[in-house]
C-alpha cells in the first residue's frame, strides 16, 4: 500500500529557509526576496527590495506571536509587519555588537534575538549585548518554544535562554550544529554531521541519534519527515530511519519543510512545491507518483 505523491502547487525560486504561518501557507526566504505562497487569487506574494526589505538575498525567516515576518538578509534584518510596513537594521547598526555573518532572527515580545557567526546579539530596548555563557559563539539557528525560551544552535551544541540569560547548555552530543526546531519536550538539534534527539532538559533521547547526512529542517509527528541535503528522510513511530526520496522534487537539495492545507510545503534550492504524501506505508525509500 503506497501513499501517493501529488505535487499540489510549485514556485520556482531559490530557497534559503522555509517556515509555515497560521494559514498553513508557506513563508520563504529566497535568493530572490521573499515568497508567501496562497496570498490570494493572484497566486504568491512576492516581497523584494522594492518592497523596503534591506537586500533580495535573504538567508532565513521566523514569524513571532504578533504575525510580524522577520528577515535575515545579506545586509541585515528586515521585519514585515501585516500591514505590510517594512523596518530595516542594517548590520551596521548593531552598535556595541560584534561584527558578523547574521544567521537567524527570533523575537519574543519586545526582545529582538539574532544568531551571527560571532555570538547571540539580543536586543531589548535601544540596547544590544552579546549573551554570554553558549557552549562556542559560532550561532545558527533559533527555535522559540512553548514557554517563549529561545533555544539556539551552535557549532558544538545548544543552549535555552530564558529571560535573556543561559538557563541550560547541551554540549558533548556532536559538532557542525546548524538549527533546532521543536514541539513541546521534542526538541531537535540538525546539522552537517545528521539529527539528535533531546528531551526538555537538554539529554539525548534513547535512540536519538542519526548520522551520516546533513540535516537541515523537520516536521513533527506521528512519524517525522526530515529535510536533508540529498532530499527528504521519514523516522517511524518506532524510531527507524529511512533512506531520502527525491522525487518528484524540484532539487534533492531541501532547505525546509512547512504544513500546508493538505500534504507538506518543501522549500528546495530549485523552488517550493506543495507535496500530498510521500512515502510508502511500508517498505524502505518508497517513493510514489512520477
Amino acid at each position: 500500500e503506497k501513499k501517493m505523491c501529488t505535487v499540489m502547487q510549485s514556485h520556482t525560486r531559490a530557497v534559503e529557509s522555509l517556515t509555515g504561518n497560521a494559514l498553513n501557507q508557506a513563508v520563504a526566504a529566497t535568493r530572490g526576496g521573499a515568497v508567501i505562497t496562497n496570498a490570494g487569487p493572484d497566486g504568491p506574494r512576492i516581497i523584494t527590495s522594492g518592497h523596503g526589505l534591506s537586500d533580495n538575498h535573504l538567508l532565513n525567516v521566523s514569524i513571532d506571536g504578533r504575525d510580524n515576518h522577520w528577515f535575515v538578509t545579506a545586509s541585515g534584518v528586515s521585519v514585515v509587519r501585516d500591514d505590510g510596513f517594512v523596518f530595516n537594521l542594517h548590520g551596521d547598526d548593531i552598535e556595541g555588537a560584534p561584527a558578523g555573518t547574521l544567521r537567524d532572527v527570533e523575537a519574543v515580545g519586545d526582545v529582538l534575538y539574532v544568531s551571527s557567526s560571532n555570538g547571540l546579539l539580543v536586543q531589548s530596548g535601544d540596547q544590544w549585548v552579546t549573551l554570554d555563557g553558549l557552549p562556542d559563539n559560532d550561532a545558527y539557528g533559533l527555535w522559540r518554544d512553548g514557554l517563549d525560551n529561545v533555544w539556539v544552535a551552535t557549532e558544538t551544541g545548544a543552549a535555552r535562554i530564558t529571560e535573556g540569560a543561559v538557563s541550560q547548555t547541551v554540549m558533548g552530543v556532536g559538532m557542525g550544529f546548524r538549527n533546532i526546531v521543536g514541539s513541546g519536550d521534542d526538541i531537535w538539534l540538525l546539522g552537517t554531521g545528521g539529527a539528535v534527539h533531546l528531551n526538555a532538559e537538554g539529554e539525548v533521547q534513547n535512540g536519538g541519534v542519526y548520522t551520516g547526512f546533513d540535516a537541515r529542517d523537520l516536521i513533527l509527528g506521528e512519524e517525522l519527515m526530515l529535510a536533508a541535503a540529498d532530499g527528504l528522510r521519514r523516522i517511524d513511530r518506532d524510531g527507524r530511519l529511512f533512506p531520502a526520496g527525491t522525487k518528484p522534487l524540484p532539487s534533492p537539495d531541501i532547505r525546509g519543510l512547512a504544513p500546508a492545507t493538505q500534504g507538506t510545503w518543501v522549500g528546495t534550492r530549485a523552488g517550493i512545491v506543495s507535496v500530498d504524501g510521500y512515502f510508502a506505508n511500508f517498505g524502505v525509500d518508497q517513493v510514489g507518483g512520477s
